[in-house]
């Protein structure tokens, strides 16, 4: 609780949101994937929201809410956060993402999407 109410508050930068964010992910702690999944929301900033999709690709790896989470944020038309989506699916070997991954690939007008986006469903597929 009160890492949800230090990332909900307001500070200069976001400093506090985003040292919440970066503790949480060096936990490597499973529980900590719903408030790093809440931190990807559209109410955080860009680069806080990214350092949480950053931190989930190693936690939680059998929980599908953070596949689900990942794989939602591909359709967003923030291509930062996209390419850490990706990627984040590409570690998490996220079998389920492969034809998100790849209709993303095929859709995208930037580069650095579509080769995230066709890199992660490779390595996920084993090519």
């Amino acid at each position: 609780d009160v890492f949800k109410h230090q990332l909900a508050s307001s500070s200069a930068n976001d400093r506090l949101a985003a040292n919440v964010v970066a503790t949480m992910g060096r936990t490597k702690s499973d529980a900590v994937a719903p408030v790093l999944i809440s931190a990807t929301g559209l109410t955080h900033p860009i680069r806080i929201r990214t350092s949480a999709v950053n931190s989930l690709a190693e936690i939680a790896l059998n929980d599908p809410s953070v596949n689900t989470a990942l794989m939602n944020l591909l359709r967003e038309d923030k291509p930062v956060l996209q390419v850490a989506a990706a990627h984040a699916l590409r570690d998490r070997k996220a079998t389920g993402a492969v034809s998100s991954l790849r209709s993303l690939a095929m859709a995208t007008k930037s580069s650095d999407v579509r080769d995230a986006a066709t890199d992660a469903a490779d390595t996920i597929e084993g090519k």
